[in-house]
């Protein structure tokens, strides 16, 4: 299963947390687990995450529903390998600025000794120190932080409004568009670019008529984006190797070709309105941030936790019978005829009583089949903490989960309970019954 995502998305061993999906992250003994539980990888065999995804391709055959979280998780780890990857190259390029020696296992480190050894003028000394305390205010202000979703989201759409940040933060974001803007002027006009306000071109001027409009200095920013953070990052000379934004949006559209669009590999049966908004996020609003995903993960999860999780637990939890009913049925029925046959055989037969205890053995075997069948409880499978295998390359399934297997134990002895009273029962009036020799 894992391998199989492994194939289709290069970066899926980032799936390893994946408590901020779930509504339930700490399992508790003593009761049968959650759906979150389960998808957290929590639980133990026979209700672990890899027998629910064998039950739902098996038994129920819609496994696209878990197909599309663990495709979810896999985008929501590679945001946040991105953000996090942003806030290391941050970290480590504040350490270089203060001066703390850096082991790197970059092969290519070597041009930044080679590229360090060409001296640097004051003015490029001062930018570079303006820009490391730029992405420091970033880090202290818990910008790129990836713990939390709501926050990754809004740093990925780039909706981290300036109003909301550190005053300094935001006066040297201001200081920086402000030097983009003057080396914009430079280039195209050789002269620094000042204000409208500052000075004023008659309409009657040539330059009016030289005047470009696709040379205009750009509009005042108004929130913080994760290309200007990658700016940042790049103009500081700090490393670069993290996953680009065009992986996430590249993945982001894998999701949409695959589970929203009409012919799409994998079928989901979604409200129209949900998959709707899901292809206008992604296609005309351009967004590739987890929380486009979100209500459909929340109803994904509710689909999930309502139409398959009480038939997974019935089907496996509390029960250890799920491939031989039909033929425990049919090798109960052939024992109860053979004890019949040889209870009234020996009683027209006039044997004596203590031979006709044999019946003991066969009334047991076909109640047992019987019994067992009806409640799907065997008893020695129980005690053997084993349960059968609804899995083509396996017999049975180990029980390590200690409720289920408390669970089965309790309904085990009352299947055997009621085993030993039918087996007394028929035995006692077979066996006193006089015979008559026919």
């Amino acid at each position: 299963m894992i391998e199989k995502y492994q194939q289709e998305f290069p970066y899926s061993h980032y799936l390893s947390n994946l408590s901020s999906l779930n509504l339930t992250n700490n399992i508790q003994s003593g009761r049968l687990p959650t759906l979150g539980e389960i998808l957290c990888n929590k639980t133990k065999a026979p209700i672990n995450l890899h027998l629910f995804y064998l039950y739902m391709k098996i038994v129920e055959n819609n496994v696209d529903y878990l197909d599309f979280w663990f495709d979810l998780v896999n985008h929501l780890n590679l945001c946040k390998h991105y953000v996090k990857a942003l806030r290391e190259s941050v970290v480590r390029q504040s350490l270089i600025v203060s001066g703390t020696p850096l082991t790197s296992n970059n092969p290519f480190s070597g041009s930044d000794d080679n590229r360090d050894s060409f001296p640097m003028s004051e003015k490029s000394i001062r930018k570079s120190l303006s820009l490391s305390m730029l992405l420091e205010l970033i880090i202290k202000d818990h910008i790129l932080e990836d713990d939390d979703s709501n926050r990754l989201s809004e740093f990925l759409r780039g909706d981290v409004n300036l109003k909301n940040v550190s005053p300094k933060l935001k006066q040297m974001i201001e200081t920086y568009d402000y030097d983009d803007v003057q080396q914009l002027s430079n280039a195209v006009y050789g002269e620094p670019y000042l204000p409208t306000y500052d000075k004023r071109v008659s309409l009657l001027s040539p330059l009016v008529d030289e005047y470009d409009p696709d040379l205009r200095p750009p509009m005042p920013r108004h929130s913080l984006t994760p290309s200007l953070v990658e700016k940042l990052i790049r103009e500081t000379n700090a490393s670069s190797d993290f996953i680009s934004r065009n992986t996430v949006r590249e993945l982001s559209h894998n999701l949409l070709l695959k589970y929203f669009v009409d012919d799409s590999e994998k079928s989901l049966d979604l409200p129209p309105k949900l998959r709707q908004d899901v292809v206008h996020a992604i296609q005309v609003e351009g967004r590739d941030d987890p929380d486009v995903f979100n209500i459909v993960k929340k109803y994904v999860f509710s689909h999930m936790e309502i139409d398959h999780l009480p038939n997974f637990l019935n089907f496996i939890a509390i029960k250890n019978v799920t491939t031989t009913t039909n033929s425990r049925i049919i090798v109960g029925f052939f024992f109860l005829f053979v004890s019949f046959w040889l209870a009234f055989t020996l009683i027209f037969l006039n044997e004596k009583k203590r031979y006709r205890c044999v019946v003991l053995a066969t009334f047991f075997a076909g109640f047992y089949g019987l019994v067992s069948s009806i409640y799907k409880i065997d008893p020695f499978l129980a005690l053997c903490r084993r349960t059968e295998s609804f899995t083509p390359h396996h017999l049975f399934i180990r029980v390590d989960d200690s409720f289920v297997r408390t669970l089965l134990l309790k309904r085990s002895a009352w299947v055997l309970f009621l085993v030993l009273l039918l087996t007394a029962v028929m035995s006692v009036l077979l066996c006193l019954v006089p015979g008559k020799r026919l």
